[in-house]
């Protein structure tokens, strides 16, 4: 990534437009593999700005520099383009739209998005936070404590009895 990062960018402006973008999208993943989401963002941004098709990893990817930058308007529809189609990456995506919806305080969407990611099963840590933060806000905006409340926390300890949030989960259901 190093070599990328000292060599692509003054390859850029000899590029023609198609090889540009190309580039961009280059150095916006060698900067996002780096943990640099600001400059990733902004080459990512220029890849897309000028490709004429765009790939779901490349939006996810900006949609994730987006979520890591706090620039959270920005990320909720890449996030949800992304989340469109169900595999690894869409619940990924559905499970950072979740978080990135609680970070905005809507609680309710954050929950659909939740729930939508727990019920997948590409990646089952993803399939089990999402389960267990559905849980939670089930639980915080629910009106009635039973119902939905309940079956949400008893399908999560049905499921991972070994969880690191097994005893959170039962205080809950006691609670």
């Amino acid at each position: 990534y190093d070599g990328i990062l000292r060599d692509a960018p003054a390859l850029v402006d000899a590029a023609g437009e198609e090889r540009a973008s190309e580039l961009y999208q280059i150095i916006g993943d060698a900067y996002f593999q780096k943990g640099d989401y600001v400059s990733a963002a902004s080459n990512l941004e220029e890849h897309i700005s000028r490709a004429v098709r765009t790939g779901r990893e490349g939006k996810y990817q900006l949609a994730y520099c987006y979520y890591q930058t706090e620039e959270y308007e920005k990320a909720v529809p890449l996030f949800k383009e992304v989340s469109r189609q169900r595999d690894r990456l869409g619940q990924n995506a559905y499970y950072l739209l979740g978080d990135t919806y609680i970070r905005q305080g809507e609680k309710k969407l954050a929950q659909a998005a939740f729930s939508v990611a727990a019920g997948m099963d590409y990646d089952r840590k993803i399939k089990e936070e999402s389960l267990f933060n559905f849980a939670k806000l089930t639980y915080e905006t629910t009106y009635s404590p039973f119902g939905e409340v309940i079956r949400a926390f008893q399908d999560y300890i049905e499921q991972f009895p070994a969880s690191d949030n097994i005893e959170e989960a039962y205080e809950y259901l006691v609670s």
